[in-house]
């Protein structure tokens, strides 16, 4: 079972709200779970920079919300 949620989750912003109030959110991070399939350095490349995507969208959408938001 995964854990988490994605950056396009629409509960991200509520989410991120209860956690800082309760002063236990301090950012967003990923797991690359599918470069475990990664057979190639190009493949692994892409998995990167959809991960790094990822994160900075979430951040993002955190930041509009005046969410602080350590990537």
């Amino acid at each position: 079972k995964r854990a988490g949620i994605k950056s396009d989750d629409p509960q991200l912003i509520a989410i991120a709200k209860i956690l800082q109030s309760a002063e236990l959110f301090s950012g967003v991070l990923t797991h690359a779970g599918g470069a475990y399939d990664c057979r190639s350095l190009d493949e692994i490349r892409a998995m990167a920079q959809q991960e790094q995507a990822a994160v900075r969208d979430a951040a993002s959408k955190l930041e509009r919300h005046q969410i602080s938001c350590d990537v």
